[in-house]
């Protein structure tokens, strides 16, 4: 029984010693591998110049963190490949940055519950990531030639999209009527020749376009804020929607045409979003089918507006003293709203119809 005893203490002993010796290779490589990730971040910050710190710069104050925070986290991975590739004759016309939550893992844990949260900002191509934080973007409206230490102040443009809290939707319209659309409509160089009417229409139609836009962007806001889950929800929703649909509207009635056409594009966006829920099996047919017809009307009348929405431009595209003048000739003719044509006696009205006419004929002429 000594023998046997011995034997298996050697044989313990040996798998110790297999294991310390496994474990202090494993070291080893992990300390070599860190010291080789080490030399390799720090031949790339030998790389960086001027037209680095500059775009690094940026996206750190734009971020709210350290430029060497920003400097650190892009050296990871070919991240300062994709910079290059911005700089070069024929490159990528825009540079993309996402700062937002990502998931990361604790060393030596395997579990989903390892898996922690950690803002980190980095290089995307804008198509691989979803944007949920801040994003910051660079663009070169010129690649025939390289972005230098001297030129990039001047042929690099960048701005920024936060999307924290009320995502991308949001701060894409944000930006656009907040920021674009107003500087845009401020903005008399870079169009041509403004002088002539084409020109200024050319302005004009492509503002209107933006504005439209705008207006598509919050329509698809409203229908995804009423996303509500359960199937029961989604049935009374969208019962509330189809009673919303049979009542008479009443507008103002200095709206116009584009407030019509606004309202049909936010209705077709509601009823696409309702017939892609209705797609599940338990929603009634005949909530299916009421819903069909309502989204057909939006896309009807949608279809029919703009047709008329270029011919109604004009109406908005007026000048304040224009409008202004219009407004004043309905209140005159109206006495300040409080009666119609048909109220008043005929002698009166047509004298006022005929001021009104001189009025514009006067105007018309200065002009």
């Amino acid at each position: 029984s000594g023998l046997m005893d011995d034997k298996k203490e050697h044989k313990k002993f040996e798998r110790c010693k297999t294991e310390v010796i496994s474990s202090i290779i494993s070291n080893s490589q992990i300390i070599a591998f860190k010291q080789k990730l080490k030399e390799e971040r720090e031949a790339k910050r030998a790389q960086l110049d001027s037209r680095h710190d500059y775009i690094l710069s940026i996206v750190s104050s734009c971020v709210g963190l350290e430029k060497a925070e920003v400097e650190d986290a892009i050296l990871e991975g070919t991240q300062i490949e994709r910079m290059e590739k911005f700089f070069t004759v024929e490159g990528l016309p825009h540079l993309i940055f996402y700062y937002q939550d990502t998931e990361s893992q604790d060393a030596g844990e395997s579990s989903s519950a390892s898996r922690i949260k950690k803002s980190k900002v980095f290089v995307t191509e804008g198509t691989d990531v979803a944007l949920t934080g801040v994003c910051v973007f660079f663009t070169r409206p010129n690649t025939s030639k390289p972005i230098t230490s001297e030129n990039i102040h001047r042929d690099v443009n960048f701005n920024m999209l936060d999307t924290s809290g009320i995502g991308l939707l949001k701060s894409v319209e944000q930006l656009l009527s907040e920021i674009f659309i107003p500087t845009l409509r401020k903005m008399n160089h870079s169009w041509g020749e403004l002088a002539s009417p084409q020109a200024q229409a050319v302005k004009q139609d492509f503002i209107n376009s933006l504005d439209s836009f705008v207006s598509v962007l919050a329509g698809a806001q409203e229908s995804l804020e009423e996303k509500k889950p359960g199937l029961q929800f989604v049935v009374l929703r969208d019962a509330e929607v189809l009673a919303e649909s049979d009542q008479l509207r009443k507008e103002a009635d200095d709206l116009g045409p584009r407030a019509e056409l606004d309202h049909w594009k936010k209705r077709m966006s509601r009823f696409n979003y309702l017939l892609d829920q209705l797609k599940s099996p338990e929603v009634w047919r005949e909530l299916d089918i009421r819903i069909t017809d309502a989204a057909n009307e939006a896309k009807d009348n949608v279809k029919y507006l703009y047709t008329l929405e270029k011919f109604c431009d004009p109406l908005y595209n007026s000048n304040p003293v224009t409008n202004q003048m219009i407004t004043a000739c309905k209140a005159y003719i109206t006495n300040n709203g409080s009666a119609t044509i048909w109220d008043q006696p005929q002698e009166v009205v047509s004298e006022k119809l005929k001021a009104a006419i001189c009025l514009n004929q006067v105007y018309m002429y200065i002009l």
